[in-house]
């Protein structure tokens, strides 16, 4: 029990010092932009963490069968509890700051901004590929195809913009039994 604690104890030690490095760099802004390094801190941090867990449940473990230390079974795990909540807390953050960053970097990256998706249905493709005809072009041929020769397909159209530039593009959704393909428009 005691070579465990010692361990423990070092994990601890270990885990501290990875914790208080994230949160400095959480605390500056270069730092916390740099998605590379939040990574590899949050992944030794988790590393220490899933050690220190394991260790943790060994002793639990042994303080739970002996009933003399029933008392420092409380202590040892509130303990332990507080470790865990600042590996959550600091978890949270970094996967917010992540896919917040994750999610600026989709919106408004120099190269492409995507306008809008939309499911839709639509039987075969219109012969008028112009973005403001589609929808008329659809409806039009929805309404002239008989319909023992319907075919729906899902699709999702999808407004790309480059700058001053913009292109339509209607995908095909793969629900497993038919090919994706992306058709310009």
């Amino acid at each position: 029990m005691d070579a465990l604690k010692t361990k423990r104890k070092s994990l601890r030690t270990s885990f501290t010092t990875t914790a208080n490095k994230l949160k400095e760099c959480l605390a500056k802004k270069e730092d916390a932009k740099d998605g590379d390094k939040l990574r590899a801190v949050k992944s030794q941090l988790q590393d220490k963490f899933l050690r220190l867990d394991e260790i943790q449940n060994k002793i639990s473990s042994l303080l739970l069968e002996n009933n003399e230390t029933a008392a420092e079974y409380e202590s040892d795990f509130q303990a332990a509890e507080d470790y865990r909540d600042n590996f959550l807390e600091l978890k949270s953050k970094i996967e917010t700051l992540l896919n917040k960053d994750f999610g600026s970097f989709l919106e408004s990256p120099p190269e492409l901004d995507v306008i809008y998706a939309r499911e839709r249905k639509v039987i075969f493709s219109p012969k008028d590929r112009t973005a403001d005809n589609e929808q008329r072009s659809t409806e039009t041929l929805l309404t002239n195809l008989p319909s023992e020769h319907e075919i729906y397909l899902k699709t999702i159209m999808i407004r790309l913009r480059n700058r001053d530039k913009e292109v339509c593009a209607r995908a095909l959704l793969d629900d497993g039994s038919q090919r994706s393909y992306i058709e310009r428009i």
